[in-house]
C-alpha cells in the first residue's frame, strides 16, 4: 500500500516539530525535563576576592567575577540547582544554597559577601520593554552600612520606592529617560546618596543596586538588563 504525499508531509512536520523541541529542552540526570534559562553573576560584597559561580558542579562563569562587576545573562538549564560562590581558582565555598530557575526566564544572583548559605541574593529579572519614551528601573539594597530599609526619590521629587529592606529589590518603574534619584533612610528626608548623570535611555532596562560596608563606602553600580 502506498503512503499518500499529503501523509507523507504531515510524518515529515510532525518529526520537525518534535526535533524543535528536543533542541529547547533536555532531561537532566534525574529525569527531570529541563530547559533554557539565563543567569547573570554579580559580585556586590566590596571585601570579598573575585568569584567564581558554580551550578550543580559546572562554573558558569569564563572570568572571575570582581567586586562591582558582573557577567552578561549565561545560557543555563532550568530545574532546581544548586547554586554556590567559590573563591576564584580555589575549592573555598563561600556560600552554597539551593535556587529555582523557571524555563526561559532571567535572573541575577548576587554574592553579597562572608561565608553561609545566606551570602548571597537572587532575584528574577523582567525583561519585558517599557512603554514609549520611557526607561524601565528597579534597585536593590545589597548595602550593609545604609539604613535598613530605604526610600528612592526623582531627584528634586516625590519618592517612587519606599521601605525597601536589606537584601530586597524593588518593583521595576518606568521614567523618563535621564531621570536622576536620591537615596534616604526610610522615612527620612534628607539624601544620603545622590544618582545623577546616570543616561538611562528610553526603551532600555536597568538594575541599580547598592553596596558599601561603611557609611564611606556606599555607592551604587548600574546595570543593563537589556
Amino acid at each position: 500500500m502506498k503512503t499518500s504525499k499529503n501523509l507523507r508531509q504531515t510524518y515529515s512536520g510532525l518529526l520537525l516539530a518534535f526535533a524543535a523541541v528536543a533542541g529547547l529542552t533536555s532531561c537532566s540526570s534525574n529525569g527531570e525535563i529541563t530547559a533554557d534559562a539565563y543567569v547573570r553573576i554579580v559580585n556586590s560584597s566590596e571585601s570579598a576576592p573575585p568569584q567564581d559561580f558554580y551550578l550543580d558542579s559546572t562554573k558558569v562563569n569564563s572570568s572571575a567575577v570582581v567586586y562591582g562587576q558582573n557577567t552578561d545573562y549565561i545560557t543555563t538549564n532550568s530545574g532546581n540547582r544548586k547554586a554556590r560562590f567559590k573563591t576564584s581558582g580555589t575549592t573555598t565555598v563561600n556560600s552554597s544554597s539551593d535556587v529555582s530557575i523557571s524555563a526561559g526566564n532571567h535572573y541575577t544572583v548576587y554574592y553579597t559577601g562572608g561565608s553561609s548559605s545566606s551570602a548571597n541574593y537572587t532575584t528574577e529579572d523582567n525583561l519585558v520593554t517599557p512603554a514609549a519614551g520611557k526607561a524601565k528601573v528597579r534597585f536593590v539594597h545589597l548595602s550593609s552600612a545604609a539604613a535598613a530599609n530605604i526610600d528612592l526619590a526623582i531627584q528634586g521629587g516625590q519618592k517612587i520606592v519606599t521601605n525597601l529592606a536589606y537584601k530586597a529589590a524593588s518593583a521595576y518603574q518606568e521614567v523618563d529617560a535621564a531621570t536622576s534619584f536620591q537615596l534616604f533612610a526610610s522615612g527620612s528626608s534628607t539624601a544620603v546618596l545622590s544618582l545623577a548623570n546616570l543616561n538611562l535611555q528610553a526603551g532600555k532596562i536597568y538594575t541599580i543596586y547598592f553596596s558599601g560596608s561603611t557609611t564611606a563606602t556606599i555607592t551604587y553600580h548600574v546595570m543593563i538588563d537589556k
